[in-house]
């Protein structure tokens, strides 16, 4: 990320939490560097970035892997994977 395009990040609470780096690409010659969204693989050019699983995601991409609901407010973890608090614990 560069000085000149902050991105803020949010965190969301986790049942789990697994250590990753984020995933960048270079952009062009000059060394700007874009952070890849987790859960999609596209860079990420919003304002703000979700930090889950010590990734960047898109908000929208924060889903349960069961259900595929949106994951806004807390989310859980298993084996690298997202879930909501219902199907974490079935």
């Amino acid at each position: 990320l560069n000085d000149q395009n902050p991105t803020n990040k949010v965190n969301i609470s986790l049942g789990e939490r697994i250590c990753r780096l984020f995933r960048t690409i270079n952009i062009n010659g000059a060394g700007n560097m874009m952070v890849l969204c987790a859960g999609c693989e596209r860079p990420i050019l919003d304002r703000f970035l979700l930090n889950v699983l010590d990734r960047a995601w898109h908000a929208k991409c924060v889903q349960c892997c069961e259900c595929n609901c949106n994951l806004t407010e807390k989310c859980f973890s298993r084996d690298g994977k997202l879930y909501c608090k219902m199907d974490f614990f079935r």
